[in-house]
């Protein structure tokens, strides 16, 4: 590698460099990755999931989260390699942060040049509404919230219950969410509703051009899930777990 050359990392969080306490089975060698804001554990990392961190840090590079977590969630996570990174990209692509967590206002700009921002403002809000009012009507006890992250409604997260995952009400709820005028993200009982700001895509391709990545640096792209897909396709190397919806998606071949 040469010397100008730099190493950088673009990292999904929960299910790429950690699980929760739920999914997670907890070994001798499993580090705390996140506590919530009360201080009780949230998440643990694999001791493969630490080396792989490890392996990075060791080649000097500069990890950026991008993650479906509001930046209040992202704040929980202990990874020093991570929480203290120059930028972040938080709420499923809708924001960038600086160093010390606020908002990054060349993108905030950036927001309001490209999308009439009052619009999908309005838009969500009421669609929240509407969701509620859907999944009462089909009996089903999903929990629907708005994520507003800094004062901006960033996308909708709604989240199934373990007795309703039927596959046959989640085919239901997909066909129903589809209809939306928003892109959608399921991975089994959680959904993202997200206007075409919350993109990890846009923000990511976003962050290249402004760090004047080039040929010469060495980009990688770490994710889960398929929403990961569209901003890890365009780095050098993507790298997913095994256990991934990217892995099962891609299991017949």
């Amino acid at each position: 590698m040469t010397q100008s050359s730099r190493v950088f990392v673009f990292t999904d969080l929960d299910d790429s460099l950690f699980s929760s306490k739920r999914k997670h089975t907890k070994t001798a060698d499993s580090q705390v990755a996140s506590i919530n804001k009360s201080g009780q554990i949230e998440s643990y990392a694999t001791l493969q999931q630490q080396k792989l961190v490890q392996m990075f840090t060791m080649l000097k590079a500069s990890f950026i989260a991008v993650t479906g977590r509001r930046t209040s969630s992202y704040a929980h996570c202990i990874i020093d390699q991570v929480s203290n990174s120059e930028y972040a990209i938080v709420s499923h692509g809708a924001l960038i942060l600086d160093d010390n967590a606020a908002l990054l206002p060349c993108w905030i700009k950036y927001l309001n040049n490209n999308y009439d921002m009052k619009h999908w403002q309005e838009k969500l809000t009421q669609t929240h509404c509407q969701l509620i009012d859907y999944f009462s009507a089909i009996k089903c006890e999903a929990r629907v919230r708005l994520i507003v992250d800094h004062d901006i409604c960033t996308y909708i997260c709604i989240k199934i219950p373990t007795h309703n995952l039927q596959e046959s009400l989640l085919t239901k709820i997909n066909l129903y969410l589809q209809q939306l005028d928003f892109s959608i993200h399921g991975n089994e009982g959680n959904f993202a509703v997200l206007p075409p700001y919350a993109s990890k895509e846009l923000a990511v391709n976003y962050l290249v051009k402004k760090l004047n990545m080039s040929d010469k640096d060495v980009i990688f792209g770490i994710g889960d899930s398929l929403s990961d897909l569209p901003f890890m396709r365009n780095l050098d190397f993507a790298i997913f777990p095994k256990s991934s919806q990217i892995m099962k998606a891609i299991s017949h071949v």
